[in-house]
């Protein structure tokens, strides 16, 4: 909905304006006492929301069909977008989880309540879930795709809606997309950041302040403002993201507040692509297959031990039917004597 609503406003703000624009005409007043002509410029009656209204709602009493060709769009629009977003929560949240993983082992490392990071158990659990990080690329760059995709179906009847109520609607689907991207874009930051806050504070605060700003001046619809927010939010996200990691590289203690979020490039290399879902699949498997190899041998200790306690309980009542026999058999012995 916040998106749907920063998009509208959008396309309508910028809409209302050029309506405006365009109905405003200069009169020309000629005063025959003075004996000169006077241009005075007299703006038209502006938009008016009750006059669209009512057009719209005879608009659909002639054209039942239009309806169903907006439910039709909403319906597809909400489709790409919700699957879009599951996708993208998955994946990442999955990497968030991998990530806080890593950073308790290395406080535990620190703090010397760990071992240092050695042996091959170690190194085989951190290059598993490398190997689990490698498809969040593809997967999170594709599900905000789905989410543009979604969001500007969800807003295209708007243009055939400005059309009616006679608005200009040339540049509509060019309005359309660009907010749908804007607003995209900041979802997608303002996602990252409830997600990211509990391990990445910092990282979490630049995709805060990238969503909050983008939502005070998308609903503007200045072009001017929305291209400098632009440039600032491309700029500082490389600046934070790229600049500042590759400058402490090299140095022994990073800053807290440089923090990343792992690997975000997708590389157009399908062989690439296609081994980073296998790692997943080969470590998915070897992963069950370790669980199962455990429950099997689980299973199998507890079978050996119940059959142990079974063998003990079947020799303890050969033992005392054995005792009572010989206990019975020297009491006859002593009758007998």
């Amino acid at each position: 909905m916040r998106c749907l609503l920063r998009v509208t406003v959008l396309v309508l703000s910028i809409y209302v304006v050029s309506a405006m624009g365009l109905e405003r005409h200069t009169v020309i007043k000629s005063s025959k006492l003075e004996g000169d002509e006077a241009a005075s410029p007299i703006p038209t009656e502006g938009f008016n929301p009750r006059a669209a209204i009512s057009v719209m709602a005879e608009y659909i009493k002639t054209h039942p069909d239009f309806v169903g060709g907006v439910i039709a769009w909403f319906i597809v629009g909400g489709i790409l977008w919700l699957f879009g977003f599951i996708v993208f929560l998955l994946s990442e949240i999955g990497a968030v989880l991998v990530v806080r993983d890593q950073d308790f082992r290395e406080k535990l490392i620190a703090g010397k309540y760990m071992a240092p990071a050695q042996g091959d158990a170690y190194q085989k659990l951190t290059n598993r879930e490398n190997m689990k990080m490698a498809p969040r690329p593809y997967l999170s760059v594709a599900s905000v795709v789905f989410m543009f995709a979604g969001t500007s179906c969800l807003m295209y009847p708007l243009c055939d809606v400005l059309s009616i109520i006679g608005l200009p609607s040339a540049p509509c689907v060019l309005l359309i997309t660009v907010g749908s991207f804007l607003a995209t874009i900041c979802n997608v930051t303002f996602l990252l950041f409830l997600i990211w806050s509990c391990t990445r504070s910092w990282a979490a605060l630049v995709f805060l302040l990238v969503s909050f700003t983008g939502s005070i001046l998308l609903p503007t619809g200045n072009p001017i403002l929305l291209c400098l927010w632009i440039i600032v939010a491309l700029g500082g996200s490389y600046a934070y993201f790229i600049y500042l990691p590759s400058t402490y590289a090299s140095e022994a203690e990073i800053p807290p507040f440089v923090q990343n979020i792992g690997n975000f490039a997708v590389e157009p290399n399908f062989e690439k692509f296609q081994s980073a879902f296998k790692d997943v699949y080969d470590v998915t498997k070897e992963e069950i297959q370790e669980k199962y190899d455990e429950s099997a041998k689980a299973v199998k200790a507890a079978a050996d031990k119940v059959a142990e306690e079974a063998e003990r309980a079947k020799k303890a009542a050969e033992d005392a039917a054995k005792a009572s026999a010989s206990a019975a058999t020297g009491g006859d012995n002593k009758k007998a004597a």
